[in-house]
């Protein structure tokens, strides 16, 4: 005897595991993306836009080498930085002369903060070791806080990736140290 009651039930039933397979294939689907892009992070491989003064090459997507007019500026802002000038004071200088922003050069982004050098790009690109030849990965994290949503917060040092000698170094780990150095005794500008 046909019941149009159990089959309204079985069809709820049956959503509701579709459901649940769907989750588990996304979960399952996810780390695998995860386990990739980690194996990609640990061969050194440059996964996103390559930082100021590096270009991404022709011939490989994953690598990076110097952009020659860019890399003359991260050297002179390091220059200036060992010289004893702060990073507001970097941006100034590098504005009054009308250098293109890291955003401007690139071409990305339509907000005014990328069509000016500020303190805290000056700031990124000191403390950035890929101007050294070093890839580091794995610097932050997304977490869930229970009843505020996702934080990013920062990964321990133990929990990073370090490749050594990815690609060609603009400033030398000496300077990189010494500006750095300098930085922690002066506090961050």
């Amino acid at each position: 005897m046909y019941d149009s009651q159990k089959v309204k039930d079985t069809s709820r039933i049956e959503i509701g595991f579709k459901n649940l397979m769907n989750e588990f294939y996304s979960r399952d689907l996810s780390e695998k993306i995860k386990k990739v892009k980690m194996l990609q992070m640990k061969k050194g491989y440059t996964l996103w836009y390559p930082a100021y003064g590096y270009k991404k090459t022709p011939e490989d997507k994953y690598k990076i080498v110097i952009d020659d007019e860019a890399a003359k500026i991260v050297k002179r802002i390091f220059s200036m930085k060992q010289d004893g000038k702060g990073c507001t004071e970097i941006a100034r200088i590098l504005n009054n002369e009308g250098i293109p922003s890291p955003g401007k050069y690139k071409k990305i982004g339509n907000s005014s903060d990328d069509c000016f050098w500020r303190r805290d790009s000056v700031h990124r690109i000191i403390k950035n070791e890929v101007y050294t030849g070093v890839t580091v990965y794995n610097k932050r994290k997304t977490v869930y806080i229970s009843g505020v949503g996702t934080k990013i917060v920062k990964n321990k040092k133990t929990e990073r990736i370090i490749v050594q000698n990815t690609h060609d170094a603009i400033i030398d780990k000496e300077t990189f140290k010494n500006v750095n150095v300098g930085i922690k005794v002066k506090g961050s500008d």
